[in-house]
Formats: structure tokens, sequence, C-alpha cells
């Protein structure tokens, strides 16, 4: 009993994910949408907005990654099932909440791959992250630029905030390109060879 109490409890736990993660990736498509027509309207000044995500195959890949760590967490849980009914009920409390909180680290792959967004033009560019507050920033009010090779992506960093754009986002060209051409020299602490690369696409290291 205590062994199905548990699989019920992760199968029903990631239904759940599951349906929130489909209304939260609309709710962020469409806020990007509304985003990018606001800022459409500033076309006769500005050039149109691009807007900068993960490749669709980094996207599809690690929802395969995520459902593969489900399957094994899943199977773990199947596995230690004849223990599980030697535990006091007691303890069952305390085996649930282990499990729902490993049970969500796969989606948080997900939400990385498909919450992290950018939208720029020639003037500024916005951050989106599902994991802080959406921030805008002016490329003439940049104060530094830096390269951090072991999270593999670049910081913008101004009196407001920072924005970290990895080297994997599709679209990186542009917002090297738009660095060079707003950001003076002495505030880009970049060598010349990780910017070359920047300025050629997406890249891992």
């Amino acid at each position: 009993m205590k062994a199905e109490i548990l699989v019920i409890s992760f199968t029903l736990y990631q239904i759940l994910i599951y349906v929130f993660m489909r209304r939260w990736t609309k709710s962020r498509q469409n806020r990007v949408r509304k985003l990018v027509e606001n800022w459409s309207s500033r076309a006769t000044v500005h050039q149109h907005p691009d807007v900068l995500t993960h490749a669709e195959w980094r996207k599809k890949g690690v929802i395969a990654l995520a459902a593969i760590m489900i399957g094994i967490m899943f199977a773990t849980i199947l596995d230690i099932g004849s223990s599980v009914e030697n535990l006091s009920w007691s303890s069952m409390p305390v085996g649930i909440a282990i499990i729902l909180a490993f049970g969500w680290a796969p989606w948080a792959l997900v939400m990385e791959a498909y919450g992290v967004v950018m939208v720029m033009d020639d003037c500024m560019i916005t951050r989106l992250s599902p994991w802080s507050k959406g921030l805008t920033i002016n490329w003439t009010d940049i104060e530094s630029v830096t390269y951090s090779w072991f999270w593999a992506w670049f910081t913008i960093r101004t009196a407001d905030g920072s924005i970290h754009v990895t080297t994997v986002i599709v679209g990186l060209e542009k917002v090297a390109e738009a660095i060079v051409a707003s950001v003076p020299d002495k505030r880009i602490h970049v060598s010349r060879e990780i910017m070359s690369k920047a300025l050629r696409g997406p890249f891992r290291y």
C-alpha cells in the first residue's frame, strides 16, 4: 500500500507539472509576442526586434533528457517498492516530500531551455528568464561586458542589473555586433578570440 502511494503521488505530481509547463510555455510565448509587437511600433526609428532563443533541436534534446530522468526516477521508485512497505507510516510524508523535490529537477531543465528569451534591436535588449524578473537595458548604458568560461556566458552589466547571454543561444552574433558597435572598447573585458567566436554565432566553449 505504501509503495502504491509513492507511485501514485509521483505520477500525479508529474502530470500536474506537465500541465503547468504547458500553460507556462504558452504564457511565455504570448508575452514575447506582445513585447515584439510593442517594439515593432518603433520600427520607423529602430530596426525590427530580433528574438533570441535556444535552438529547437536543443529544446527537443532537453525534453528527451527530462523524459529519461523521469523514467529513471519512476523505475527507482518501483524498485524500492518492497522495502518501502517495511517503513512506518510516519516516515511516508518525508518520503513523498523527497520524491516531489527531486521530481521537479527534470522540469527545471525544460524551463531553462524554453524560458530564457531575449528581445533586442539596435537600441536596447530585454532578457526574460524563469529565474528572475525581466530586465531591459540600453546598449549605451552598459558599464562592462565580461565572459565566463565556466558558465559559458557573457555578462552585460549596468547600474540597473546584469544580463547573462549564453554562448549557445541562437542569434548570439547579433548581440556581439551590438556590443562592438555600441560599447566602448575599454568596457569590453573579453578576449579577441572569444568575441570573434561570438560574432560568428553560437558556440559551446
